[in-house]
């Protein structure tokens, strides 16, 4: 991996204006962030290191520097910013704070690089489990969507006119939350900072923030909060019990369902999965409002099985086909061992220890991508803050950087995932 040294800085800023120089180093960092060649903690392993290059810490006065780069980024907020901005209102040669604040803006684009990167190396199930809509302009929107549509049954006989259809509009409304968190670099952590503690302290709160966004995804697709009004299903704008225990969503086998599926089925082998074929099969009917509901097609194909941690080898062993071969009996003939008959039903497990700490017995069987949706106004991003408070000045915190993420699942129908009362 490259490291940057005193040339590199000289070469970028020589001969050029002071904020044009810090400008172009700044595009250049950027740049190769982005672009893989350059990894933070190998570029500029000390911060400090990259005040002095920068000029913003005087080698003769480190303690007075300190104190002018914190007072000069006091007020600097880049929440929300674009490079481009973050360029047109720190890198100008009529900011007198140009040097700390470029110090800054540098020093928090390196961490938020690193928050970035260890926030992306968590393993995610539940981004696998929903269909994202990125970059949404509005927050709880409306989802608009039609009933299906009666098929045509009859012969049209000759002459005869063709018989007409009808629908209905149908919508779901999204739901999104703010969430982040912030990292305070103080005068100490900054001075002293020479075994990349400031890089493990951002590594460790961009890991944090994927973890807090899993737990809460999986929760959402489970319905766990219903209870307590945080809803994922708000048909035409009202918030409702996803799987709504007597049936009435057409997504729950249990205690107080329908008939024939109103007991519980702990996941114990190939016959459990089978009763949600069948249930799904049967019991899940389309939404037409000129006729007799119908199943619907496809509605048995290529799912995915989400269970507890605890439930991961049981049904692993249920829906991955055993080996199927010969082998001898008690009585010296030979004994037949059968693929699983399920195996093209369910082609997916995927679990979570987030599923154990609400039931480590009810699991989910369904097209998960198909019902719910995950709205994102904006991906995790991070922006530097000056200490604007006086719990910071007392705290001797130079700046912070504030990392967040601003999204929400919905679910947009109710009949494609199924919920099992597994007790």
């Amino acid at each position: 991996m490259v490291r940057l040294n005193q040339e590199f800085f000289t070469g970028l800023t020589k001969d050029r204006p002071v904020a044009e120089g810090y400008k172009n180093v700044f595009i250049t960092l950027t740049e190769g962030l982005k672009s893989g060649k350059l990894k933070a903690e190998h570029a500029v392993p000390s911060f400090r290191q990259l005040g002095l290059w920068l000029g913003a810490i005087d080698p003769n006065d480190e303690a007075g520097s300190w104190k002018r780069v914190a007072e000069e980024v006091r007020f600097v907020d880049h929440e929300g910013l674009e490079p481009h901005q973050v360029n047109a209102r720190v890198f100008t040669e009529s900011n007198l704070a140009v040097r700390s604040q470029a110090f800054a803006t540098l020093t928090s684009t390196l961490i938020a690089s690193k928050m970035i990167d260890a926030y992306e190396a968590v393993p995610s199930v539940a981004d696998t489990l929903m269909t994202m809509m990125p970059n949404q302009k509005l927050r709880n929107q409306r989802l608009a969507g039609l009933t299906h549509i009666a098929a045509p049954d009859d012969e049209v006989l000759e002459g005869h006119p063709y018989p007409e259809t009808d629908f209905s509009e149908k919508y779901v409304t999204t739901s999104e939350t703010k969430r982040g968190r912030i990292l305070r670099l103080t005068e100490e952590l900054m001075i002293f900072d020479q075994t990349g503690e400031c890089y493990r302290r951002a590594a460790l709160l961009g890991q944090a923030l994927k973890n807090e966004q899993e737990r809460r995804k999986i929760r959402l697709l489970i319905d766990a909060d219903a209870g307590s009004s945080v809803y994922v299903y708000r048909p035409s704008g009202t918030g409702e019990t996803l799987y709504n225990t007597d049936g009435s969503n057409l997504n729950y086998i249990g205690s107080g369902g329908v008939t024939n599926y109103n007991s519980a089925s702990p996941l114990v082998d190939w016959t459990d999965l089978d009763l949600v074929r069948k249930y799904r099969a049967t019991q899940v009917t389309d939404d037409r409002i000129d006729g007799t509901a119908r199943p619907i097609g496809g509605i048995n194909s290529n799912l995915t099985l989400l269970v507890p941690e605890g439930k991961r080898a049981t049904a692993n062993t249920i829906v991955y086909p055993s080996q199927v071969g010969y082998e001898p009996s008690s009585s010296g003939g030979v004994q037949f061992q059968y693929a699983q008959p399920v195996a093209g039903f369910v082609t997916r497990v995927v679990s979570s220890p987030f599923i154990d700490e609400v039931n480590g017995d009810d699991y989910y069987i369904g097209d998960f991508n198909k019902q719910f949706i995950w709205t994102e106004i904006w991906p995790l991003r991070t922006a530097v803050q000056g200490r604007d408070s006086e719990s910071a000045f007392n705290q001797d915190v130079i700046f912070s950087v504030k990392a967040s993420y601003y999204g929400g699942l919905s679910a947009v129908d109710s009949v494609y995932v199924t919920k099992v009362d597994g007790a």
